[in-house]
């Protein structure tokens, strides 16, 4: 139900006092003296104590004034037990108004403006407005009415109203106070609804007094007020526009049927004032024209070519009357420019709505032009509000411009309250033009709490996130795509893209594609590879600089994070990298990440050791990551033939950087000359001596000892044995040479001392 707000004021005498009646409390702006005025203009006159000519009370009066707008008031003059300083009854009113604005799209009647304001007792104090809820006149009971009454009847009254004031006459008792405002309303519903805006009606007046009332019930006319005898066939009005009105209105009567009528003309609202006929003469001469028209569309069928048929006249201000929902949604659906002219041309303040549900209820309907209408009429945003709320959906949006921050307030109100994860969804998956003017637009207002991300209020964190993916993967996809400020969003976010159960896949095709564009590398590059994507990596780079990027995007996977994926993440950027070659491939083993360099350790590939680069001095600080490498590379260093010196120093230096002799000695099985069993010898006493000059022997001999045991393979073993054998009698012959030169000093050195 529709509510209205409504001004009111108690009108009456303080018990026992001999002082007027007046104002003594209210709730709006008006002041008590303005409010006094204007509920003594309304009264119907003065009920008197026991007189049987006067109906009991309440008596209600509906009296219509205007300042800057239209207002309608319901007064209510009621009985009390208390009598004022005379000792006369006191007889209250209470007094209530509302705008005609707010009252005109209910389309309600006076029976209905009653039972809203009745059920609303009046405080003694002064206080705020009222909410009312007025119900809508029920047409096809008020068109029952009229036939009950007789069509010529009603139709001769609301003629008559168009020229001079009429009194209904008849007996007090003949009619209770709720059948007296059925009648009103039906002589009402003959008129054009934009009538009432003028129209001061009373269930009863005392036409003893004067009064400002054209339409009431009373026992007999005032001075200057048209008698009409309920069921008489004898009233009719004198004037041209009047008499031509009631003709116009009998022969619609014929041809369309008093519910048609009725419908008709409660759908022109627009005010209009008693003395201008020539609008209800211009309603009732569509109606004539459009009978045809309506019958077709409320049958099912979809009339066309019918606008340029019609002549709808003005009233006399100019104003072109208002069409019926049912003629403006025939416009709508026949799809010719001609109705839509029509409309565009006949625009009242419920068009957009009609063109709203049309809209919602056939989306084949062409969109465009009817979204440029609303938006020349300045109701753009109320018919995508309404579009929004019944469909649920945000397709016909989407097809306006994207407007700015401040536009569309209530559409944007609807879609949070309805569709938002599908507007997301769109703008995160679909194709929709200026998708960042849009999520603009959308958190511009008093979004809710899990959206605040979005409008950069404030840094995510994971709970935020988290809400945010309650309602669908969308919202973290624009967050990604949208934040200037990367790194500070990741932390909040690793969790969601470490864990591949968390999004569908779809989300992280869209999230990847974005990394993939975002320049804010190498977090970008990062995500990637957890994402278990290809990185980018910058294009342009020399090794120092391919070194130091690597150096950061590896530096930010110590995070805890990462602990379990580290491994994985290794492993995927050095397939990267070995398959690059070139600048990155030569940066590769010069990263100080322990766990890449592990990685690479346990690789195959060995192109790299090839780099000039990789010298021995390399080896004293990566050595202990790249073990296997290490080997390689020395394999590799052996083959290559260098001479035993040179041969001698790169073992030693394998060894002094951690690799166990028992690794270095296999691998002289790569040294080209290793059967050569002198230079083999040579390689050995260099290796022993280059280790410790002073202890050089004991290496030497372990050596041997590894060689003969075969870690060179039996071949070298028997080869190197059986050259030391054949080499023995000199060396030892030269060894007693000595052993006996040396005694000869001791025994020397001995006689001397």
């Amino acid at each position: 139900m529709t509510s209205v707000n409504a001004g009111w004021a108690l009108y009456t005498k303080v018990p026992g006092d001999w002082d007027e009646a007046s104002v003594r409390a209210s709730g709006g702006p008006e002041s008590h003296e303005g409010l006094t005025a204007l509920v003594r203009a309304a009264m119907p006159g003065k009920p008197r104590t026991a007189a049987g000519d006067q109906p009991q009370l309440p008596w209600a009066t509906f009296f219509c004034f205007e300042d800057e707008h239209e207002w309608l008031s319901v007064s209510l003059l009621e009985s009390s037990n208390e009598v004022d300083g005379t000792r006369a009854r006191i007889t209250p009113v209470r007094f209530y108004c509302m705008p005609y604005q707010e009252i005109a799209p209910l389309r309600a009647g006076y029976a209905g403006l009653y039972a809203a304001v009745a059920a609303v007792p009046l405080p003694s104090a002064d206080g705020p407005p009222l909410t009312l809820v007025p119900e809508p006149m029920d047409l096809g009971r008020v068109a029952q009415l009229i036939d009950g009454l007789g069509l010529r009847w009603v139709a001769s009254v609301a003629s008559m109203l168009l020229e001079a004031r009429v009194c209904v006459v008849e007996g007090a008792q003949a009619r209770t106070l709720t059948e007296r405002l059925d009648c009103l309303d039906a002589i009402a519903a003959l008129l054009p609804y934009g009538y009432r805006a003028r129209l001061n009606a009373a269930g009863w007046t005392d036409n003893a007094v004067p009064h400002r009332i054209r339409l009431s019930f009373s026992t007999r006319p005032g001075n200057d007020m048209v008698p009409v005898e309920p069921g008489s066939d004898g009233a009719e009005p004198q004037g041209e526009p009047a008499r031509r009105y009631l003709a116009d209105l009998l022969a619609a009567g014929e041809e369309a049927g008093t519910l048609d009528i009725v419908t008709h003309l409660a759908d022109d609202r627009r005010p209009y004032d008693l003395a201008d006929p020539a609008a209800a003469l211009a309603a009732v001469q569509l109606l004539g024209q459009v009978t045809p028209v309506l019958r077709s569309y409320r049958s099912g069928g979809r009339p066309r070519g019918w606008a340029s048929r019609l002549r709808p006249g003005r009233a006399a201000s100019g104003d072109r009357v208002s069409l019926a929902p049912d003629l403006v949604r025939a416009a709508i659906h026949s799809g010719d420019q001609e109705e839509r002219d029509l409309v565009d041309r006949h625009w009242d303040a419920t068009t957009h709505q009609l063109i709203a549900e049309a809209i919602a209820d056939s989306p084949e309907l062409p969109l465009p032009a009817f979204i440029d209408l609303a938006d020349r009429h300045g109701d753009l945003d109320r018919m995508l509000a309404i579009v929004v709320r019944r469909t649920a959906s945000v397709e016909v949006l989407l097809s306006c411009d994207a407007p700015g921050p401040q536009a569309l307030p209530q559409t944007r109100e609807a879609v949070l309250a309805g569709p938002v994860d599908a507007l997301l969804e769109r703008l995160a998956f679909g194709q929709v033009p200026r998708s960042a003017a849009w999520l603009s637009w959308l958190t511009a207002g008093n979004t809710p709490g899990w959206l605040s991300p979005l409008r950069g209020l404030r840094t995510p964190t994971p709970t935020d996130v988290r809400a945010m993916l309650d309602h669908g993967p969308a919202g973290l996809v624009l967050l990604i795509e949208r934040t200037p400020d990367l790194p500070t969003l990741l932390p909040a976010v690793w969790p969601l893209l470490i864990h591949p159960a968390v999004l569908p896949e779809t989300a992280r095709v869209r999230i990847a594609g974005i990394f993939t564009a975002r320049s804010d590398r190498p977090w970008c590059d990062l995500a990637l590879l957890v994402l278990g994507r290809t990185p980018v990596l910058p294009d342009r780079v020399d090794r120092s600089s391919a070194e130091q990027y690597l150096n950061t995007l590896t530096g930010l996977w110590h995070d805890k994070v990462f602990d379990e994926i580290r491994p994985r993440l290794a492993a995927q950027l050095i397939d990267e990298l070995l398959a690059r070659s070139g600048k990155w491939a030569k940066a590769l083993p010069h990263v100080t990440d322990d766990v890449l360099l592990r990685e690479l350790d346990s690789r195959d590939n060995t192109a790299w050791l090839d780099d000039p680069s990789i010298d021995p001095s390399y080896w004293s600080t990566k050595g202990a990551s790249l073990g296997k490498s290490h080997r390689k590379w020395l394999r590799k260093a052996l083959g290559r033939d260098p001479e035993p010196l040179e041969a001698a120093s790169r073992c030693a230096e394998a060894i002094t950087h951690g690799m166990p002799e028992t690794e270095v000695l296999p691998l002289l099985a790569a040294w080209p000359r290793v059967n050569r069993m002198e230079e083999l010898d040579e390689l050995l006493w260099r290796l022993a001596f280059q280790l410790d000059a002073a202890a050089w022997w004991d290496h030497y001999i372990r050596f041997a000892d590894l060689v003969w045991s075969g870690v060179l393979g039996s071949e070298t073993a028997t080869g190197y044995l059986d050259w030391l054998l054949a080499k023995a009698p000199g060396e030892l012959a030269d060894a007693g040479r000595k052993l006996h030169f040396y005694h000869q000093v001791l025994l020397r050195a001995a006689a001397r001392g």
